[in-house]
Formats: C-alpha cells, sequence, structure tokens
C-alpha cells in the first residue's frame, strides 16, 4: 500500500512537473512577443550616402529622407506597419514620378513598398529570443531596437526632382525607425 502511494506520488510530480515547464516556456513565448507585436508608425528615417538629398526640388537638401518623403503632398500617406505572433510586414516609403511612363508633367507621388516578415521564437537555456527573417531577398538589416521599437536599414530607389522639370532616380541606404504606436496580438 505505502509502495503504491509512493508511485502515486512520483507520477503526479512528474505530471506537475511537466506541465509546468510547458507553461513557463509559453510565458517565456508570449512575453518575447509582447516586445514586438502591434501596429507601427515611422519615426524617423535618415539618408545612409554621402551627400543630402533634396526629393522635392525645393532647394533644400537633407540627410532627413522621412520628412523629405512626407514633404510630397500627394500619394500614400504613413499607413504604418503591423507584426503579430508569426509575423507581418513593413512598409518602406519611396517616391514616383506618376506621369514618367507617358511624357506628362512631373507628378511626384509617395508610395511604399510592403515587405513581409516573418518571426520564430527560440527557446534555449530558459531564455526566449525572437528570430526575425524576410521571406523575400530584400536586403534588409532588421535591429530589434527596444520594447515596441525597431530599426531596418534597406537600399531604396526613388525619384526626385531639380524642380525644373527634370527628374532622377536616386538610389542609397536609408535607415528607418519604427515606433509602436497601437499594441495588438492578431
Amino acid at each position: 500500500m505505502i509502495m503504491k502511494r509512493y508511485i502515486l506520488l512520483i507520477i503526479s510530480a512528474l505530471v506537475v512537473n511537466t506541465s509546468c515547464e510547458q507553461v513557463w516556456e509559453e510565458d517565456l513565448k508570449e512575453k518575447a512577443l509582447d516586445s514586438i507585436r502591434g501596429y507601427y508608425e515611422i519615426e524617423s528615417g535618415i539618408w545612409n550616402e554621402s551627400g543630402p538629398i533634396d526629393i522635392n526640388g525645393d532647394g533644400i537638401a537633407s540627410y532627413d529622407y522621412y520628412s523629405e518623403w512626407l514633404s510630397i503632398p500627394s500619394g500614400v500617406g504613413d499607413n504604418g506597419s503591423s507584426i503579430s505572433n508569426d509575423g507581418g510586414y513593413i512598409e518602406i516609403p519611396y517616391i514616383i514620378d506618376s506621369n514618367a511612363g507617358w511624357g506628362g508633367p512631373i507628378s511626384l507621388s509617395r508610395r511604399v513598398e510592403k515587405v513581409k516578415i516573418s518571426i520564430d521564437v527560440l527557446i534555449e537555456d530558459r531564455e526566449a529570443t525572437l528570430a526575425f527573417s524576410f521571406p523575400e531577398n530584400t536586403g534588409i538589416t532588421f535591429e530589434h531596437s527596444g520594447y515596441g521599437e525597431f530599426t531596418i536599414t534597406k537600399t531604396v530607389s526613388f525619384t526626385v526632382t531639380d524642380g525644373n522639370e527634370t527628374t532622377e532616380q536616386i538610389t542609397g541606404r536609408v535607415t528607418l525607425k519604427f515606433k509602436r504606436t497601437i499594441y495588438r496580438t492578431e
């Protein structure tokens, strides 16, 4: 009788120990995902090349890529980016000449490239870390820089005007900082 109790006690302890370990890993996973899930907007964008840019042709060149992008009055707004449990998308801003294909007057327009991001949670030695990947060959350098924020660096091609009815295609590295504005799990 005592032996049966002892065996039942050992089995109960194993079940409790195993179930606690699973809950603990799930808690680690949730805590790690909480640091990145949500809706993001661009906080800043820096032009990383040697000389400043003047996208809108107003004669004021700057390294503030995002401010230059916002100075173009037409096109998409700052729609933001969304990240959930297994991934999401990041929007990369750029400028096009909407009339370039048919020879009309210059009409610069804001656009965004939606880039898919995948997230995996890795649990090792009682620690959970997030692994980020981009399914397409996007050339993005991604840094989870803090709770509810990240930065990306990517080569972007965009159109600029000199204000005299001519445009030029520019390509260079841009670093964008994203800040979470809404926490959400979907």
